[in-house]
């Protein structure tokens, strides 16, 4: 079994787990996929009101919420980010859901942010940096996922490369024995 941690792709594949973001829920079940209610930092308004009532419907029937963030190159002002995260990780908190993060340039920003909910178990997409961020992020709790490196208690995944996500696995060179620790992760990141 391949196990995408992250993708925006929707369409169902053979002998594959996926964890798909999206602003909303799919009206049917789709076989293998698992979904990430997100409220993407590029998509947020430009200053805070209360989170989308959309969002807070369909909350508690996701598997996960995310991607949400924080980016300091693009989406509204960093405090305005920063009050949606809040809010996002209030919800999270308070129906027991796993998060998925997208981060760019506000690393000490999002640990401040997560510190006050410890309960919450952490994925950080994308992730591209080097190995002192990469401990720093670990010992937070944060799992992280990559499409070109399997970090120590990481994950793989596809975003929105046109990848499968058995080519990423290839590319890595997943053994049989990792790939079975790998959908142990997946399930203990959306489970606990």
């Amino acid at each position: 079994m391949f196990c995408d941690f992250h993708t925006h792709n929707a369409k169902p594949a053979e002998q594959v787990l996926k964890l798909l973001s999206a602003a909303e829920l799919p009206e049917e079940d789709l076989p293998g996929v698992f979904f990430a209610l997100e409220l993407h930092p590029w998509n947020l308004p430009e200053s805070f009101t209360e989170l989308p009532e959309n969002f807070l419907n369909q909350i508690r029937q996701a598997d996960a919420i995310g991607e949400v963030g924080l980016d300091r190159l693009q989406g509204p002002a960093m405090d305005i980010q920063r009050q949606y995260l809040r809010a996002v990780l209030e919800a999270a908190a308070d129906c027991g859901k796993p998060v998925v993060f997208h981060c760019v340039r506000a690393y000490p920003e999002l640990l401040a942010e997560i510190k006050p909910f410890p309960q919450i178990r952490k994925m950080l997409h994308g992730f591209q940096g080097n190995e002192e961020k990469a401990k720093m992020l670990t010992d937070a709790g944060f799992l992280l996922t990559s499409r070109q490196t399997l970090y120590p208690g990481g994950g793989l995944e596809t975003d929105a490369v046109h990848l499968s996500i058995q080519e990423v696995y290839d590319s890595c060179k997943v053994t049989e024995e990792i790939s079975v620790e790998l959908e142990d992760r997946f399930f203990r990141f959306l489970k606990g």
